[in-house]
């Protein structure tokens, strides 16, 4: 292997003992040997921990980490981000399983397509071991991947993605559910290609107690926030998607009419995502009434997250 390595795998575990073992050796046993594989658990009350330590000793590729609290996914894999090395950074979460030439096949990829951000693939979909189906992810044009990620539609399989590792994208730690729809959303806001490639390189794991399906109201609320806060973002010109959680109204004031702000405040008041600093919510509900024509678009978000909204 070579002082630094071609890519870095993060792969994160909480309370995974009953799949990291296979998970963590269907990376070790990939046929693309030239890379760095960094394990952190996030305080887990299972075996986990026993795990990483007994593959640690084994093999000088690995690289692990134990988080003395509980952190939480978002900040558990932005400490692995932060300490990887390699030219790419590959990610898989330690229910699911890789391809043996998954590393290959995407760095390669990376490689002939110096204008591609990040890339994902098929999966095969499994349930309690046993093969469902397969999900295939087309190649789309950039465009519809754009239009499809903007209007809500999560194209990318998290533990499919290979990206070019710049030290420059990390996962919002003011989120704990749909962080990687927000991460692409990220990608996204600054321009960075991404594609998926149809190989299928991993096995999708799907587990009862996952959050994304114990809690499907939240997970989608955490995708409208992100969305929403991108829309801002394209709009208003914020600089910083991934810190903009809270849109501060007063710092907003100095920069646009008090119409659009208005029309700020309708479309995400009852989402919690706008900080109002010390500018009374009814003051501005009552006081400015007309709608810019260049706000339609928000009008229509707000419409549009309404019926969600009352169900949570």
């Amino acid at each position: 292997m070579s002082i630094s390595p071609k890519i870095s795998i993060i792969c994160s575990s909480y309370n995974s003992g009953n799949t990291l073992e296979k998970s963590i050796g269907s990376l070790l046993n990939q046929s693309f040997r030239d890379f760095e594989l960094i394990l952190i658990d996030d305080f887990s009350s299972d075996n986990s921990r026993e795990i990483i330590k007994k593959f640690e000793k084994g093999d000088k590729r690995i690289i692990a980490m134990y988080n003395e609290i509980n952190l939480g996914i978002s900040k558990t894999k932005n400490k692995a981000l932060k300490i990887a090395r390699g030219k790419y950074i590959a990610i898989l979460d330690s229910d699911d399983f890789a391809n043996v030439d998954r590393l290959k096949i995407q760095f390669d990829y990376l490689e002939k397509n110096k204008n591609i951000f990040l890339i994902g693939s098929s999966v095969n979909k499994v349930i309690n071991g046993d093969k469902i189906y397969t999900l295939k992810r087309l190649n789309l044009p950039f465009f519809m991947i754009n239009l499809c990620l903007v209007f809500g539609k999560v194209i990318f399989t998290h533990s499919t993605i290979m990206f070019r590792n710049n030290n420059n994208f990390f996962y919002n730690e003011n989120k704990s559910l749909a962080v990687d729809y927000d991460f692409y959303l990220n990608l996204l806001f600054k321009k960075k290609k991404m594609k998926n490639i149809s190989d299928v390189l991993v096995d999708y794991t799907y587990i009862s107690t996952s959050e994304s399906l114990t809690k499907p109201f939240l997970q989608e609320l955490e995708c409208i926030l992100s969305r929403n806060r991108f829309i801002l973002g394209k709009i208003l010109k914020i600089k910083n998607f991934e810190n903009s959680k809270f849109v501060d109204l007063d710092y907003l004031r100095k920069k646009y009419r008090k119409t659009e702000l208005k029309l700020i405040i309708r479309n995400n008041y009852r989402l919690g995502d706008i900080c109002l600093g010390n500018e009374n919510l009814l003051i501005y509900i009552k006081k400015y009434k007309t709608i810019p024509i260049k706000f339609f678009i928000l009008f229509v978000l707000h419409k549009f997250n309404s019926n969600l909204i009352r169900r949570i």
